[in-house]
């Protein structure tokens, strides 16, 4: 990745996004402009979070609407980022982590993520746990090639903003679009250094054996230190269904269970950001209900 490349252009999308969503003109009649189309997070994105005290996080993400909510879950290789979490209040979160929310008519965009970073140390799978307030702009998944981007700040203990901040820009996948079918991602897939460095992790897709059926399939796998995995893993069918699964693993013989979602994008390279993927790759995550665990990454076919 070229991160002084997607700096630039990260300026380049903020200009063009302020334009067009201050209803700049480009002639006629300019007594009256056309309405701002709202912002439609729902997708399947690439791209970076880059915290200023950080190196750049990788990530392949997922927006699902719920009809009511935003669901999302952004997968990189050793972090995961969630939204929402609502009134868990445990150990791990004692706040609120609020969904994603547009704001109707402008283009613009808020709201919360938790940022859940491997260690590898401590219990397996556990996480250092951040929260992170986002706001941002999204423009029309087909107007000018623009990306969904802009800043976030970190929370502090008190659940009170920081000056720690960051920048994150991100294109829209097409694979959003494509027809769900569990068997497109059939096969055996590994994620290296999952939780913790040299570790690696083996999970199969297993498909039914009908081929009639293309919504669910069976997940299994272990890692190379001990851990182990069964589930399934089904589309999501909310409210439209889109290449996008639900995921539910149980670690350890159900010991723990883990749900999270899943997609895979293809090989791609886009120039103008840097972002260059080479071979099919799953975006897969799971975490915990107390979010004591997420496991998961990016994983390519073994």
């Amino acid at each position: 990745m070229e991160h002084d490349r997607y700096w630039s252009w990260l300026l380049v999308f903020l200009s063009a996004a302020v334009m067009v969503l201050s209803g700049c003109s480009t002639g006629g009649d300019t007594a009256r402009e056309d309405p701002v189309e709202d912002s439609d997070l729902a997708g399947v994105w690439i791209g970076w979070f880059d915290a200023t005290q950080a190196q750049p996080a990788f990530t392949i993400g997922m927006i699902v609407d719920e009809g009511d909510v935003y669901t999302a879950r952004f997968i990189g290789d050793d972090r995961q980022y969630v939204s929402p979490i609502l009134g868990l209040f445990g150990n791990v979160f004692p706040f609120d982590v609020e969904p994603l929310e547009a704001t109707s008519g402008t283009g613009f965009f808020f709201g919360d993520l938790a940022e859940f970073a491997w260690t590898g140390s401590g219990q397996e799978y556990a996480t250092n746990v951040e929260k992170i307030y986002l706001s941002g702009a999204v423009a029309s998944k087909n107007s000018l090639g623009l990306p969904w981007g802009g800043a976030f700040r970190y929370y502090d203990e008190q659940d009170v903003l920081t000056n720690d901040t960051g920048a994150f820009v991100y294109i829209y996948n097409t694979t959003f679009d494509q027809a769900p079918n569990v068997r497109n991602l059939g096969g055996k897939w590994v994620i290296r250094d999952a939780w913790q460095p040299g570790n690696t992790l083996r999970l199969t897709i297993t498909p039914d054996p009908v081929a009639t059926n293309t919504m669910s399939a069976v997940i299994s796998g272990a890692d190379s230190i001990g851990n182990t995995f069964s589930g399934s893993i089904v589309i999501n069918v909310s409210p439209v269904p889109h290449n996008v699964y639900d995921v539910n693993l149980g670690m350890n013989h159900n010991a723990i269970n883990l749900t999270g979602l899943a997609t895979y994008v293809l090989e791609m390279s886009d120039e103008d950001s840097g972002i260059e993927i080479a071979r099919k790759t799953l975006a897969i995550g799971a975490s915990s209900g107390d979010f004591v665990y997420t496991v998961g990454g990016l994983a390519t076919e073994e």
